[in-house]
């Protein structure tokens, strides 16, 4: 199929421009719409995709949770607890890992372990509590899916400074190996129809001309819900006809999409550019996209000579 994509012509070290669901940017200094982008239906692909070779992989993952679980704002522990365990234990099943965890609250960006996205939810609980959609792209649990900016969730700098404060727990783990992973999933009981998740084939990027560091800070929103700056990557266009982007068509709730967003291990690509999309075929009255992304980090412990104990499934 073929859709627009938000690239960015952007400087360095800038805040980022957020641009929700598809406003368009034509004429932006800062952004460009880049028109008939070719993404790729993964399903069809005769070699499924690997988190060991693409750093993006699907994965059979049945939750206990029900859709109504992801929405109790009095009480999020079945997410907190039961959800985020559930998604531990796949994760490290499906990459051999020493141990998975989540990343600090603070390096969240939204200040929290988690995001719930769902375009209708957050804009009409913040428009009741009289904030504006800069308020519903950084509401804390609860947010809009971002149909803007190709973005990855962290820079390297970032990466480095998340594993520093890990460290601190757990030292024993300071000279192995480390993997971010977002953690993707479409939480309705239908499948998503309509502002899929598109990801970026590393492969296909040119790594010194397409990453654009850009800081996510509290100068975006007027919640003050960011405890820190975060860094992350955008996309240059200068590439755009190298690019080669790929989704999963119809994602439903029993399937996790999980993707790289760092590796320390060099002979790896390390990040995986992603964005949410307009379908051009979903029908008008397509649902809203309900998803939950949970950022982790996976471990490894080194060996008595320095080595990393078997990676080989990542």
């Amino acid at each position: 199929m073929k859709t627009s994509l938000t690239y960015d012509v952007i400087q360095p070290n800038i805040p980022i421009p957020i641009v929700p669901f598809g406003r368009t940017v034509k004429g932006s200094e800062k952004k460009m719409v880049m028109d008939n982008i070719v993404i790729q239906n993964a399903r069809e692909f005769k070699v499924p995709l690997s988190l060991m070779e693409e750093g993006i992989q699907v994965v059979h993952a049945p939750t206990k949770l029900k859709n109504k679980d992801f929405y109790n704002e009095k009480d999020d522990s079945l997410i907190t607890s039961v959800y985020i365990d559930e998604l531990c234990s796949i994760v490290k099943n499906v990459v051999g890992a020493s141990m998975v965890t989540i990343l600090p609250e603070d390096h969240f960006g939204n200040g929290s372990v988690y995001t719930v996205r769902n375009l209708k939810a957050a804009y009409t609980k913040i428009k009741q509590n009289g904030g504006g959609m800069k308020d519903a792209l950084f509401n804390g649990n609860l947010s809009v899916p971002l149909r803007g900016a190709i973005h990855t969730d962290y820079a390297e700098e970032s990466a480095i400074d998340i594993m520093n404060t890990i460290y601190e727990s757990y030292p024993q783990f300071k000279n192995g190996r480390y993997v971010l992973l977002n953690a993707w999933r479409n939480i309705a009981d239908i499948p998503v129809v309509d502002d899929n998740l598109c990801m970026l084939k590393p492969s296909s990027m040119v790594k010194e001309e397409d990453c654009i560091t850009v800081a996510l800070t509290s100068d975006n929103t007027s919640v003050n819900h960011i405890a820190k700056s975060v860094l992350q990557y955008h996309l240059s266009h200068t590439n755009v006809h190298k690019h080669e982007w790929v989704y999963y068509p119809n994602l439903v709730k029993n399937e996790l999409l999980l993707f790289r967003q760092w590796d320390s291990d060099n002979l790896k690509e390390p990040v995986v550019f992603h964005s949410a999309f307009h379908d051009a075929n979903a029908p008008k009255n397509a649902p809203y996209r309900e998803s939950i992304e949970v950022r982790l980090v996976c471990l490894w412990e080194a060996d008595v000579n320095g080595e990393n104990h078997d990676t080989s499934k990542l």
